[in-house]
């Protein structure tokens, strides 16, 4: 415990009383005629009471800033990655084209199973035969059960030159799964149309059938369905899509239970 003597008290209060007497004068009659004589005004110090009302005001513009930087972030994250969306795509579609066999064949024959659609041609030097390659190198990372589910398409863009003996004698060198449609001039255009392929030739100047073909470079994944799901660029590897199909089976899959629980349920209630 600490000891205060009588003089300490009494020091402590003259000084309380002397600074209770210098506010008294500074607010006084004289401290008005020294504002007015040029001397140096004292600064005061003002506080804003601090309310609930403040409070929630503060809360508030700070919820908004934090949402506002949250959707920036989002919207810069999806627009890097490529990923945004805004709905269901607009590709893939009808198609009536010629397989390997010179049978016609249309969209409509591979419903009920997945399909990899890759758009190449037989003379492809390099970018194509890599392709058809991480196809094949992706199925194989499947179970055979899971591969007995897709069937791997080349779709020709060279229509002059892929006829079908050719197209099947071309792919004897990738999966055994792969199947490869052709046709005339028209039906090429058309199903390049419809999944947005862009195809020419790569030197119009050239005559004869020595050319290449500009093309472009992607697989689309499409559904049971037959509607578009997604779609691997170059760069993806055969790891990445394998997992990505195995995830859309396995989606499928437990759609079609859903479906078939309800459907039962239904049907037992009726």
């Amino acid at each position: 415990m600490f000891q205060i003597s009588a003089r300490q008290l009494a020091r402590g209060t003259g000084r309380i009383g002397l600074l209770g007497l210098r506010r008294g004068l500074s607010s006084g009659p004289e401290a008005a005629a020294s504002k007015g004589s040029g001397a140096p005004e004292a600064k005061t110090r003002w506080r804003t009471p601090t309310t609930w009302l403040s409070l929630a005001a503060t809360s508030g513009v700070a919820s908004c800033l934090l949402y506002y930087y949250s959707v920036q972030y989002e919207e810069r994250k999806e627009a890097v990655s490529g990923k945004r969306s805004y709905g269901a795509a607009s590709i893939g579609g009808p198609f009536t084209l010629v397989d390997t066999s010179g049978k016609t064949v249309t969209d409509k024959d591979y419903l009920g199973k997945f399909m990899l659609i890759y758009f190449g041609f037989t003379f492809c030097p390099d970018i194509c035969p890599d392709e058809l390659e991480k196809i094949t190198d992706a199925l194989n990372l499947l179970s055979e059960p899971d591969q007995e589910r897709i069937v791997p398409i080349m779709i020709s863009v060279d229509p002059y030159r892929d006829n079908p003996e050719r197209v099947k004698e071309y792919l004897k060198d990738f999966h055994p799964r792969f199947e490869g449609l052709t046709g005339d001039e028209d039906d090429i255009e058309q199903v390049a149309k419809e999944y947005r392929v862009y195809f020419s030739k790569a030197d119009v100047t050239e005559v004869g059938d020595d050319y290449l073909m500009d093309h472009s470079i992607i697989t689309y994944l499409i559904g049971p369905d037959g509607n578009f799901i997604e779609f691997f660029g170059k760069s993806t590897t055969p790891k990445d899509i394998s997992v990505r199909i195995k995830s859309q089976i396995r989606k499928h899959e437990y759609d079609v239970l859903g479906s078939t629980m309800q459907s039962n349920k239904q049907a037992a209630t009726q």
